[in-house]
C-alpha cells in the first residue's frame, strides 16, 4: 500500500532525529550557562583573602581551593589527592563525614579542628553546602580561620593586678608585656587545650614515650596523669598480645608520615578491664618540639560484637557446639593439617534412631533439652583434641586424630553409654554410628560422605550399631 502523505519514511525519521538533537543542544546550552555563572561566583570567592574556600567531591576529596585555603592547609589539590577526612582533627572525622552527607540536602555549619600538613593543629568555623563544579556534584566549603580564638579560650590568663588611681605611666608596662607574650608563645601549650577536646588524646615522642595525655584518655583507662606521662606507651599495653606486636614502633613510624594512619591496640585499664582502641596518628607541634598526636576511639563494643557474630555464625544455638558451617571450616583446616604432617584423622557420624517419633511424643522444646543432655554426655567421653559438631537435626559429627581402629572403639563406647543412660524425663536413646578414616587426596566432602554412608548402613541393619566405612579407593570405584 502506498504512503498517502507521499512523504519518504526515511526522510521523516531523519527530520525527527534532527529536531530531538536541537532540543538536547538547547538544554546543554542552558546548563552550560548556569554552570558558567556558578563558576564565576566561585572564582570571585577564590580571590578572597578572608574566606577559606574549597570545593570537594562528594567523598571528601579536594577538587580545588583558593590561595587562602592552600596557605592554611599547606598543600595544593592539583598536586596531592587528599580528603578532608584525613586532615580532620581529633574527634572530628565522624562530624566531617556526616556534614559531607547532610550538606547534599541542606547547609551544615560547625567548628572543626584540622591537623595541617606540617603537623600543627588549627581550627575552622566552616559551612558545607551542595554545589556544582565542572558539571558534576560537589560540596562547597566556606570557612574562617579561628585558630587564634580557640587558643586564647583554652588558656587561663592570670588575674590582672589592679593599678592604683594615681599611677599613670602606661608606656613602661606595655614594653614589659611584649616580651612576656612572646615567652608565652614559646612555652609548652597548656594541658587545658587538650582537655577541651572531647576525644581521647595522647602525645608521644620519638621513643613512644608519653609526653601528655588529656582527661578523656586518663578517665577511660582509670589512670592518674603521673601513671602515663613520662612512661613508655609499651607499659600501658600487653606487648605479647598479637594485636600489640611492635605497636610502639608502628606508632612512631606512622607519626612521621605527612598524613594519619589508622592503628589498633589492646589495652588494659587500672581495674584490668580490656579495651580495644582505634588510633589515628599525626604530627603535632608541641612547644618547640615536633611530636606525634595519637587520637583514640573506643572500639571495644564493635570488637565484641564482631566476635559475637563470628561465634553465632559457627555455633549451634540449641546445643552450644559447632554448627554445620563451623564444622565444615574445621574439617577443611584439619584435613589440610593431616595431609601436611601425615597424621591420622577419623570422622564419626552419629544419628539418633527414631528421633522423629520422640519429637512427636514430647515436643520440640523437650527434644532440644534431650539433645543438650546428649551432647554433654558425649563430650564427657571424648578428649580435648576431639571436636564435636551438629551436622543436621539429630545428626552429629566427631572429628578425632585417632587412627581408624581406635575411632571405631570410641564410637562403640559412646553408643553403649547412650543406650544405658536416660535423657530428659526418662527418655532412652540409641545411636547408629559410621566411622571413616582419612586418606590422602580425598576432599572434606568425600570424607563426610564415607562416614555418612557407613552410618546409613548401620541404620539399614537395624540401628544401634557401629559400621566402619569402606576405603576411599573402593568408594571412588
Amino acid at each position: 500500500m502506498e504512503n498517502p502523505t507521499g512523504a519518504d519514511p526515511k526522510q521523516d525519521g531523519i527530520l525527527r532525529y534532527v529536531v530531538s538533537l536541537e532540543r538536547e543542544l538547547g538544554k546543554m546550552k542552558r546548563t552550560d550557562k548556569v554552570r558558567f555563572e556558578m563558576e564565576q561566583r566561585y572564582m570571585a570567592i577564590m580571590e578572597s583573602d578572608v574566606f577559606l574556600h574549597a570545593l570537594l567531591a562528594p567523598d571528601g576529596t579536594f577538587r580545588t581551593m583558593n590561595r587562602r585555603a592552600e596557605k592554611f592547609f599547606g598543600f595544593q589539590p592539583r598536586l596531592n589527592r587528599v580528603t578532608l577526612q584525613s586532615l580532620a582533627g581529633p574527634g572530628c572525622v565522624g562530624e566531617v563525614e556526616a556534614a559531607l552527607k547532610d550538606a547534599q540536602a541542606a547547609p551544615v555549619h560547625f567548628p572543626m579542628s584540622v591537623v595541617r600538613v606540617d603537623g600543627a593543629l588549627g581550627w575552622l568555623d566552616a559551612e558545607f553546602f551542595a554545589a556544582l563544579y565542572q558539571g558534576e556534584p560537589a560540596i562547597q566549603v566556606l570557612a574562617f580561620d579561628i585558630t587564634e580564638q580557640v587558643k586564647k579560650k583554652s588558656k587561663e590568663p592570670p588575674l590582672p593586678e589592679q593599678p592604683m588611681a594615681n599611677c599613670a605611666a602606661p608606656a613602661e608596662p606595655k614594653r614589659e608585656a611584649e616580651p612576656k607574650a612572646e615567652a608565652e608563645e614559646k612555652s609548652e601549650p597548656p594541658v587545658e587545650f587538650l582537655n577541651a577536646i572531647p576525644a581521647m588524646l595522647l602525645i608521644i615522642d620519638g621513643e613512644a614515650r608519653c609526653v601528655e595525655a588529656n582527661s578523656c584518655f586518663l578517665n577511660a583507662l582509670k589512670l592518674d596523669r603521673d601513671a602515663v606521662v613520662g612512661h613508655l606507651f609499651a607499659n600501658l599495653v600487653k606487648e605479647d598480645d598479637p594485636l600489640n606486636e611492635q605497636l610502639s614502633e608502628r606508632l612512631v613510624r606512622a607519626g612521621r608520615g605527612n598524613f594519619p594512619e589508622n592503628l589498633e591496640c589492646k589495652i588494659y585499664t587500672k581495674d584490668g578491664e580490656v579495651l580495644f582502641l582505634s588510633m589515628k596518628t599525626s604530627r603535632l607541634r608541641w612547644g618547640n618540639s615536633a611530636l606525634t598526636l595519637v587520637s583514640c576511639s573506643d572500639s571495644t563494643k564493635l570488637r565484641r560484637t564482631e566476635e559475637q557474630l563470628k561465634r553465632v555464625s559457627t555455633t549451634d544455638t540449641s546445643t552450644g557446639i559447632l554448627n554445620r558451617h563451623g564444622f565444615e571450616r574445621l574439617l577443611s583446616t584439619e584435613t589440610e593439617r593431616t595431609e601436611r604432617y601425615r597424621g591420622s584423622l577419623a570422622l564419626i557420624f552419629l544419628d539418633i534412631d527414631g528421633f522423629r517419633r520422640l519429637n512427636e511424643q514430647i515436643g520440640y522444646a523437650a527434644s532440644d533439652h534431650v539433645l543438650r543432655e546428649l551432647v554433654t554426655a558425649v563430650k564427657s567421653h571424648i578428649r580435648p583434641t576431639d571436636f564435636i559438631g551438629r551436622w543436621d537435626g539429630d545428626e552429629f559429627l566427631i572429628l578425632t586424630p585417632l587412627p581408624l581402629t581406635a575411632a571405631c572403639q570410641l564410637a562403640e563406647q559412646i553408643r553403649d553409654m547412650v543406650q544405658h543412660k536416660a535423657f530428659g524425663e526418662n527418655n532412652f536413646l540409641t545411636l547408629s554410628a559410621g566411622v571413616a578414616g582419612y586418606r590422602k587426596s580425598i576432599d572434606a566432602s568425600t570424607f563426610v560422605g564415607m562416614a555418612y554412608d557407613a552410618m546409613t548402613e548401620a541404620k539399614r541393619s537395624g540401628g544401634n550399631r557401629t559400621v566402619q566405612a569402606k576405603e576411599a579407593e573402593a568408594q571412588a570405584e
